[in-house]
């Protein structure tokens, strides 16, 4: 008996191996090399950010009636799937206190809110959606560890999530986030066979959406690269406080220079 215990806690404790393994020197090694690749990535897709919405408001006031106004917003969208990518990537493998991890992104998406609003003049910034996404993430992984509970809430907070951002004008970003949780399961459990499915669905329901669904693969693309074995970045360094206040402050001076939608 104690020995059917001993080998159903270990085959238990394998399952929940992160992707390099357990933790070892080699693994916080190869963690270390790969946040190093990630943070420049992480970098670009801010660039992006700010590139697309410099282009809507220049579009809105400069040239409203533009057709290259999908064009010009093409290489912004590569930062949501992206930061949906670091999310998951961050609760998995860069944190200790994954609620605590969470509710700092939730409090950051609610004080983004006010400029947000007058920027672009409806609700809904890009990071509502993703702290939804971070949530559905933190219920799987709470009822992971207490499978024998009859716990829905996940679902429950998936529903909201996606008529939350499709209420507030973001039903592409809804989609995009909806790929999370398949990625914390590839990244917790090494359910990779299910990546592909996830692009194929994300790119389905985008479909409305076509400069998303060209950029989707390039931000996927981008992401892959950060884990070639031999590829090692020095960190791009980026503060945490920086992360944090770059979002606000470039919606502040764009406001400030383009004005209010």
């Amino acid at each position: 008996m104690k020995t059917t215990l001993l080998l159903k806690k270990r085959q238990k404790s394998t399952a929940l191996e992160p992707i390099c393994g357990p933790h070892t020197t080699t693994h916080d090694t190869r963690i270390s090399q790969i946040n190093g690749n990630l943070s420049w990535i992480k970098l670009l897709a801010m660039l992006a950010m700010v590139w697309d919405h410099a282009a809507y408001g220049w579009c809105l006031h400069a040239a409203p009636h533009t057709p290259w106004y999908p064009i010009l917003r093409m290489p912004g969208r590569i930062s949501i799937p992206i930061f949906s990518f670091l999310i998951a990537w961050n609760y998995v493998n860069n944190t200790r206190h994954p609620l605590r991890y969470i509710t700092r992104i939730g409090i950051f998406a609610l004080c983004c809110e006010p400029l947000y609003y007058a920027y672009f003049g409806y609700p809904g910034n890009a990071f509502i959606p993703l702290f939804l996404g971070a949530l559905i993430i933190h219920c799987i992984d709470t009822r992971s560890r207490n499978p024998v509970r009859n716990d829905n809430t996940a679902i429950a907070v998936g529903v909201v999530s996606v008529f939350a951002a499709c209420a507030m004008h973001q039903p592409d970003i809804a989609c995009q986030i909806m790929i999370m949780p398949i990625i914390y399961a590839c990244l917790k459990y090494h359910k990779w066979e299910m990546l592909p499915a996830a692009i194929v669905l994300t790119l389905g329901l985008n479909s409305l959406w076509l400069t998303n669904v060209l950029m989707i693969p390039v931000s996927l693309g981008l992401i892959a690269i950060c884990f070639t074995p031999k590829l090692h970045l020095p960190p791009a360094r980026i503060p945490k406080w920086a992360g944090y206040g770059f979002y606000p402050l470039h919606l502040l001076l764009l406001f400030r220079y383009f004005g209010p939608a």
